[in-house]
């Protein structure tokens, strides 16, 4: 596993997104590279031990056979006043995108501790609960030059362990955002889809029209 740490933005300017990009494009965020040995990308679980032992798996409970609905399956709201997050104090965490051409991953990729391999390929991202999937998507243009073309769009889904069955997952759409167009969904926030630290996101980018072949 490689982390990556950014560097202190410029003073008066509010910290971008920091990604992980295994092309040779010019990128004008600045980073620094860390190896962390025996890391694998996952924020920390009482219910993993030390974080080999499986996918971390998300209880809300009291007893081991006292379960609560898990609130990522609620409808989403929206927060009129807008979640905002000091990005000077406030450390960002670790998320994973794993982005596919045309569609989504299946979520048997996902199962007993597994992660896609195939597609276009993973994306990680330090980032704070206020960015929005606009943000995001931006990060995946910058990566990846064929979704740069003008009404590319990009679906995203929220990937999360099932708390009844610990080898599986689950999957919601959150949104999309498109390319040179302005979208309902494009303000919408990590914090207002009930995303939890350690979720990951599955994004299917969908060719512009003039691209797709039928």
């Amino acid at each position: 596993m490689t982390l990556y740490v950014p560097m202190a933005p410029e003073r008066g300017k509010r910290p971008s997104l920091q990604v992980r990009s295994s092309g040779g494009g010019n990128f004008e965020r600045e980073i620094i590279q860390v190896r962390i040995p025996g890391d694998n990308g996952r924020a920390p679980s009482k219910e993993r031990g030390d974080g080999r032992n499986g996918p971390e798996r998300h209880l809300n409970k009291t007893t081991e056979n006292d379960f609560h609905p898990d609130t990522r399956d609620a409808p989403e709201v929206v927060d009129p006043n807008k979640f905002s997050v000091d990005r000077e104090k406030v450390c960002p965490f670790l998320l994973r995108v794993f982005c596919n051409t045309g569609r989504h991953y299946p979520l048997s990729e996902f199962a007993h501790g597994n992660t896609p391999t195939g597609g276009t390929g993973e994306l990680q991202v330090y980032t704070w609960l206020d960015a929005t999937l606009k943000e995001l998507s931006g990060l995946i243009r910058d990566v990846h030059p064929e979704a740069r073309r003008r009404g590319t769009i990009f679906e995203f889904n929220l990937v999360y362990p099932d708390h009844g069955r610990s080898s599986n997952y689950r999957s919601r759409h959150i949104g999309a955002a498109c390319n040179g167009q302005k979208g309902q969904d494009d303000g919408k926030m990590l914090s207002d889809v009930r995303f939890q630290i350690g979720d990951f996101m599955s994004v299917a980018i969908v060719p512009a029209p003039e691209d797709r072949l039928y």
